[in-house]
């Protein structure tokens, strides 16, 4: 996973910044690898809920675990066993996002508003399911959208 841009405060601006409400982003692609399509519409997506007030957390599959700090948000890399790493395989994928949603949560009462793009709206309402059945609040919002013809 490669880093776009990262931006580190003065620690002087970190104590006036207002708290960030988080969106948990799921489109299961890396926003970082590719200029065009689906990533480039993220990370624009990013950018806007950064302006708006918000810190974008965007989970995508890898065959690494990590975290990337980028200028349209957080990229929590996700691991998965199976490929490819497309919508085809949403099933397969499925329950490495939702362990991976439900850890960064951790007991954090929320609200949490879980926003998934194109072929991955199922991914992030077993998310929300998830964690509703742990008592944390959390609401699916759903962009789909599909680019086969």
């Amino acid at each position: 996973m490669g880093i776009i841009a990262a931006t580190i405060l003065p620690v002087n601006q970190q104590d006036t910044l207002p708290v960030r409400h988080k969106i948990i982003v799921i489109a299961a692609k890396d926003p970082t690898l590719i200029d065009g399509g689906s990533e480039s519409y993220l990370r624009a997506y990013g950018r806007a809920a950064i302006r708006a007030g918000y810190e974008p957390h965007h989970f995508s599959l890898g065959r690494e675990v990590g975290l990337a700090e980028t200028e349209f948000g957080v990229v929590h890399g996700v691991y998965s066993p199976f490929r490819p790493f497309r919508g085809l395989m949403v099933a397969a994928h499925q329950p490495f996002i939702v362990n991976a949603v439900d850890r960064f949560v951790g007991k954090h009462a929320g609200p949490h508003l879980l926003h998934s793009f194109g072929p991955w709206p199922g991914v992030g309402v077993a998310a929300a399911e998830r964690l509703r059945g742990r008592g944390i609040s959390a609401v699916p919002v759903v962009t789909a959208f599909g680019t086969y013809n």
